[in-house]
């Protein structure tokens, strides 16, 4: 569903620079191919490894972002890479508000060099490894890498017009917040540092899928009543392997 999205090529056929790029999940690409690798026949998601994984990025003098903290969990939520960046450009905003990072809380907490993050995110994702995230290109750019097996969840799902609506020629994608409301029926606690708690959100809404059959058609922000795993008009107790309270989720 991602790859086959009429937006994956412009959201993934990303510019890199071998210099300080890393590719993962590519190595039986034709030379100079455009198309990532691909499996050659169908692998069952059940017993291949997802690792879902999420920026912070703050602004740079060059107008690009850099990542500033990278979480990643496993498809059981369990917390394998949490650790803080140290900027390789000049940085204009920190995004405290929304990264609870600071210059200062950088340097008290030894956040490490991209290159470094980089060394130890090659050590996750093999192979067979699939990446999930929510606008996964932009934590991409970030991280200066790119990998062939991801699931997008902003790509997967989108937005129910069958009760109308169609004269919209296009809305934006739904955000992770209203996917969490819709889908699990709870929502991230809004901080400042939600990276692991976004991780675990997306890896969420993809085991929902498999595991429920949840519909990737969502409400739109202001329909009610809310549909959880697309099967009621009423708010359920999401599934038990789905539920996290100490990720600070919050039922509606």
């Amino acid at each position: 569903m991602t790859v086959t999205h009429d937006e994956y090529p412009f959201d993934f056929m990303i510019p890199y620079n071998p210099k300080d790029w890393v590719l993962t999940g590519i190595l039986e690409n034709p030379p100079h191919s455009p198309v990532p690798f691909r499996p050659k026949v169908p692998f069952d998601l059940s017993k291949t490894d997802m690792i879902a994984i999420c920026c912070e990025k703050v602004l740079c003098a060059n107008n690009t972002e850099a990542a500033v903290r990278v979480a990643a969990v496993d498809r059981k939520l369990k917390v394998v890479f949490d650790k803080l960046v140290e900027p390789d450009q000049p940085v204009i905003n920190y995004r405290t508000s929304i990264t609870g990072l600071d210059c200062f809380t950088l340097v008290q907490r030894n956040a490490i060099p991209l290159a470094d993050i980089q060394d130890k995110l090659l050590g996750l994702f093999h192979m067979q490894t699939i990446m999930v995230g929510d606008l996964l290109n932009s934590d991409l750019k970030a991280l200066k890498m790119d990998h062939a097996r991801v699931i997008d969840t902003s790509l997967v799902f989108n937005y129910d017009l069958s009760g109308g609506g169609g004269g919209i020629e296009k809305l934006p994608r739904p955000s992770l917040d209203h996917l969490c409301k819709s889908v699990l029926g709870c929502e991230i606690k809004k901080s400042p540092g939600r990276c692991v708690h976004k991780a675990v959100a997306t890896m969420k809404l993809v085991l929902a899928i498999l595991k429920r059959g949840a519909h990737t058609s969502v409400p739109l922000p202001d329909e009610r009543p809310i549909l959880v795993h697309g099967a009621s008009t009423s708010v359920q107790q999401p599934d038990e392997m789905l539920k996290s309270d100490e990720w600070e989720w919050v039922k509606i």
